[in-house]
């Protein structure tokens, strides 16, 4: 009986998600070893607090431009190789960092792992939904997407232990060597055909995109459409401008708040956030999969109320005085938005043709990428006006609260619109 109920929710097995949930963390580990590097490489290459600075927006920059030429690929290529080669040639350009001189080369590299990251996204992403049914996706996209949160804190903990052992090069060496091997299993991975499990929950057969300029900006138009889709990806664009905003400024704030050093306040930082995204992933996952057909819009019920929650608790946490106490009501309120991050993504995957997925990934790259980089600037901005990050966290609170009511009106016709994704094909 366990082995039927297995078939039904992983009918390719779990072998899949286990290595694209690797890919996610050696991604998210070479993206943030820069940060715990950072200090030994400014004091051996010699540049400013501002350029180091625009490491990390030159990323995003390049994510973006690429984005929607990555989605496009992922609906039209075979997304198993395209992803083994884009992990083994993100890990070269990791050897790259360890080689650089200088700013403009380490810059370039970053500039490049960008561009990589950003192709091999929308292909995971479609991955997953043709991997993956409709009443388990909540947990594959949970499980995957939480290996993000999980790697970045890796590669600044590997970072600043392994940097300050033997140095920032051999920081860089280590962290490569497990992208090349993720990229070798990966390439034996099955492609599974698009959209079969969709057909098995009752959707018809789709007819591939033609492979051209218009047919693609058709289909983009048709995804931007969809009124609930719309609604989903406001609601992941919220969630990642709170979880930059606060992740970036959460060491500052308890530095000035509660007078810690810095060292004590960056250890607790990981603990609020990990154990936060993990538990909150976790039940998320499971109820938004186990009421999916049962209760109406379950997955904007339970991502977008857990978002509404979280954030006002958020925001309720700054008057808590004490800080164990505040401690625990933040690590309450990041599990009650980590349930908006299993739910969302799935939502995203049920809300297209499985023939458009890559698109539709690739449009919430550009968002979530656009959010992020909100975040840190909202708070900061906030903060210079009045003098206070508490009030600056209160306004990105606010703001998060706002995107999650709108997500939350989609609840009533998410179920309508998800079965017109089902019974849709591509135009041809």
């Amino acid at each position: 009986m366990a082995g039927m109920r297995t078939r039904r929710a992983a009918p390719y097995g779990w072998t899949p998600l286990g290595l694209l949930i690797l890919v996610a963390l050696v991604d998210q580990l070479e993206s943030n070893i820069t940060a715990g590097v950072l200090p030994l490489v400014q004091a051996d290459l010699g540049f400013s607090d501002a350029a180091a600075g625009a490491l990390p927006a030159v990323s995003a920059v390049a994510a973006i431009l690429v984005a929607l030429p990555a989605g496009y690929a992922a609906d039209r290529v075979g997304r198993v190789r395209l992803i083994a080669v884009v992990v083994g040639v993100w890990s070269v350009l990791t050897l790259g960092s360890a080689l650089a001189v200088g700013f403009a080369m380490l810059c370039a590299t970053r500039a490049v792992l960008g561009l990589a990251t950003s192709v091999e996204d929308p292909a995971t992403a479609s991955l997953l939904a043709d991997y993956y049914p409709p009443h388990s996706r909540a947990q594959a996209y949970g499980y995957h997407r939480m290996a993000f949160f999980v790697g970045g804190s890796l590669g600044l903990v590997i970072g600043g232990v392994v940097g300050e052992a033997i140095g920032w090069r051999g920081a860089y060496l280590l962290a490569a060597l497990p992208g090349l091997l993720v990229a070798t299993a990966c390439w034996r991975l099955v492609e599974p055909r698009r959209g079969q499990l969709d057909r098995a929950a009752g959707a018809p057969e789709q007819v591939p995109p033609h492979a051209g300029l218009r047919p693609f900006l058709g289909q983009l138009r048709e995804l931007l459409r969809n009124p609930s889709i719309r609604h989903v990806y406001l609601g992941l664009t919220v969630l990642f401008l709170g979880a930059e905003g606060f992740g970036f400024w959460q060491v500052s704030y308890y530095v000035r708040t509660f007078d810690l050093g810095t060292s004590t306040a960056a250890a607790l930082t990981p603990v609020v956030d990990l154990v936060g995204v993990v538990a909150g992933t976790i039940l998320g996952a499971r109820l938004g999969d186990r009421w999916t057909g049962s209760v109406p819009g379950a997955r904007i019920l339970v991502g977008g109320g857990g978002l509404l929650a979280g954030s006002i608790l958020l925001g309720a946490g700054l008057l808590v005085p004490a800080l164990v106490p505040q401690l625990l009501v933040f690590t309450v309120a990041t599990a009650l938005m980590a349930t908006a991050i299993p739910n969302l993504n799935a939502a995203v995957a049920d809300l297209q043709p499985a023939t458009g997925r890559g698109a539709g990934f690739g449009v919430l790259t550009i968002l979530a990428t656009l959010g992020a980089a909100a975040g840190p600037p909202l708070v900061g901005t906030t903060s210079g006006i009045t003098g206070s990050l508490a009030i600056g966290f209160g306004a990105m609170a606010g703001v998060m609260v706002a995107g999650s009511l709108v997500l939350l009106t989609a609840r009533a016709g998410y179920d309508r619109d998800v079965e017109r994704a089902r019974t849709a094909s591509a135009a041809p």
